[in-house]
């Protein structure tokens, strides 16, 4: 009985969501992928641990990436629980490289959509070169990769110790682990045509590495921990969960 109105419930929503909530005002704005840092600097951050953290080099494969119009809810019926996202307001259907460590914004282009209220957003990490995606950035982008989905270079201090390490991940094929779900702007976000800028989505680097503790890592090649050789470690475990952690992002429009 119980799974019956669970059903009947997200049917009603699907309805809804498909219904009341389109303007049928068709607008078109750009839209971009950056990296932040809430220290400011790439150079020195610290994480939970207390580890000081530089990084010299940082990429990643994006795409596609969704927004919406709905706020994630909570419901007592699990299978709810990505039911009812509201209308699509915009989609970047490519697959893009981002420098997290460039000051410009990585441009994704423009998307056609519906004017509205943008509450949430959903990515995708994909490997790179997925055969089911177009290509947004050009081949030379694609080798900052080595292969990867994410690639990071860098060195962690903590204390007399250092490690400098490497970052080459590609996240598993399983269930819903390519997705990163439920990233919310700091405030709604009103798109209109009459509105000039982009709306960007923020990559909050810093989280990713919030609970990473660097001494787990105990494989190193030439001096170097990489983190695809130390995979039953806590660092790379930590790194992953931050990577599919949603307060890792952020959505913003910038004029």
């Amino acid at each position: 009985m119980l799974k019956r109105i669970c059903l009947s419930f997200i049917f009603l929503l699907f309805l809804i969501s498909c219904g009341s909530e389109t303007s049928g005002e068709k607008i078109s704005y750009d839209t971009g992928i950056a990296g932040v840092f809430s220290s400011g600097t790439t150079e020195n951050f610290e994480n939970g641990k207390d580890w000081k953290i530089s990084l010299t080099k940082a990429y990643m494969a994006v795409g596609p990436v969704y927004f919406y119009s709905k706020a994630p809810s909570i419901s007592k019926c699990p299978a709810e629980a990505q039911a009812d996202k509201g209308i699509i307001l915009g989609e970047v259907t490519s697959q893009y490289v981002v420098n997290l460590l460039d000051e410009n914004i990585t441009r994704t282009g423009k998307t056609e959509g519906e004017a509205g209220t943008c509450r949430r957003a959903e990515m995708y990490l994909y490997p790179p070169k997925d055969s089911s995606l177009s290509l947004g950035s050009d081949s030379e982008s694609f080798k900052n990769l080595n292969g990867n989905s994410i690639y990071v270079e860098g060195k962690a201090v903590k204390g007399e110790t250092e490690k400098d390490f490497i970052v080459d991940i590609t996240i598993p094929d399983e269930g819903t682990m390519r997705t990163i779900q439920n990233i919310s702007p700091d405030s709604d976000i009103e798109l209109s045509k009459d509105r000039s800028g982009s709306l960007i989505l923020e990559v909050l680097v810093e989280n990713w590495f919030i609970n990473v503790d660097f001494d787990s890592l105990t494989e190193e090649s030439d001096g170097v921990f990489i983190f695809s050789h130390n995979e039953d470690s806590q660092a790379y475990t930590a790194f992953l969960t931050g990577v599919k952690t949603y307060t890792s992002y952020n959505v913003k429009w910038r004029n």
